[in-house]
């Protein structure tokens, strides 16, 4: 038996995005995927969202071609940035508005202030991660010995063949 359903259904479209894969070629495991698919498509959805809206704003194209999980990890990940950047934002303001005590703007106010001395950390370590790998990886100048003509002439003549010369432009 053959089913023929068609490749622009929403639920196909909705599977190739989902999964970024093709779609199968039977019924089985493309049954059982779109009802795992249909019960995690939401949530997915809101985290992968800000995806959506990052790759509209620097015109990549790639979100299509990545598979779910690091779709999902990428997702999270921006969450996380936009988050650190309220926090960031509110502990900005809190240098020049005296908030309440009680205010949950306050706990905002202290997890960018810990956000910011974190970046400060992982930024010193990774600047000196990368100053160390520059040392490390320095090419050092090497003299190039050239060959000296009357010794190579000495070796022409006792070989008995003639040399060709290329001259460099220095």
């Amino acid at each position: 038996m053959t089913l023929t359903p068609s490749a622009k259904s929403v639920s196909a479209r909705l599977y190739k995005w989902f999964y970024s894969t093709y779609l199968p070629t039977n019924l089985c495991p493309y049954f059982w995927k779109s009802i795992i698919m249909y019960i995690f498509i939401v949530p997915y959805f809101l985290v992968t969202v800000s995806l959506l809206i990052v790759d509209k704003f620097t015109g990549e194209d790639d979100f299509n071609y990545e598979d779910t999980g690091t779709r999902f990890f990428r997702g999270i990940a921006v969450w996380a940035v936009l988050w650190g950047a309220i926090c960031l934002l509110v502990s900005a303001t809190g240098i020049f508005i005296h908030f309440p005590k009680n205010s949950p703007l306050v706990a905002l106010m202290t997890v960018g202030i810990a956000e910011a001395l974190m970046g400060v950390i992982i930024l010193l370590f990774w600047s000196v991660a990368r100053v160390i790998e520059h040392f490390k990886n320095r090419k050092r100048k090497s003299y190039v010995q050239t060959p000296n003509l009357t010794i190579e002439f000495i070796k022409a003549k006792y070989n008995k063949y003639c040399p060709k010369i290329e001259w460099r432009d220095e």
